[in-house]
């Protein structure tokens, strides 16, 4: 029930935000919204408890994200009078993602051992143009227990090209 009204909502501001032709301002501040979000789990508990008033929500909103523009604040104040405060993180996101359908972005996260160079990352943009046809933003993070090689996430799509895998499935062949 609740992704369906985020995606009427994130449709509705969309919609807006074409008419006023500021998609792209209104996606940067999805973008702001859906990290602070994601990154502060006492204000996603802020909007979702039951105890907090919706004035107090929509007055603790007002004030984190006063910089938004002016269409992005009038979502917050409408999910807020409809008291669905709390379907703010998930609507931006559902925003970002028909932005950057509508835009033909898509976003790759890379997962490797060490920090990668400018001609690893070339060939792993490659691999995302053979594997998709496009090129992708890369969101990179490092994490040493690959031991060496990447993964590669695109959507439902992953490419693991990680020593730990490739030990697994020696392992696994071995067993067998």
């Amino acid at each position: 029930m609740s992704k369906s009204a985020a995606k009427r909502y994130a449709k509705a501001i969309y919609s807006i935000a074409e008419e006023n032709n500021n998609t792209k301002a209104i996606f940067e501040d999805m973008q702001l919204v859906a990290s602070t979000l994601s990154e502060n789990k006492n204000l996603k508990t802020v909007f979702s408890s039951p105890v907090i008033s919706v004035e107090q929500k929509l007055n603790v909103a007002k004030e984190v994200f006063k910089q938004l523009n002016k269409s992005a604040l009038q979502l917050i104040e409408v999910l807020a009078a409809n008291g669905r405060i709390q379907l703010l993180g998930l609507v931006a996101n559902v925003f970002i993602e028909q932005y950057e359908d509508a835009h033909q972005i898509q976003r790759a996260k890379v997962t490797s051992a060490v920090q990668l160079d400018a001609k690893l990352e070339k060939e792993i943009q490659d691999k995302i143009k053979e594997l998709t046809g496009a090129e992708a933003e890369l969101d990179m993070q490092v994490d040493e227990n690959l031991l060496g090689g990447f993964v590669l996430r695109i959507k439902d799509m992953q490419f693991d090209a990680s020593v730990i895998n490739q030990l697994h499935r020696v392992k696994r062949q071995l067993v067998n």
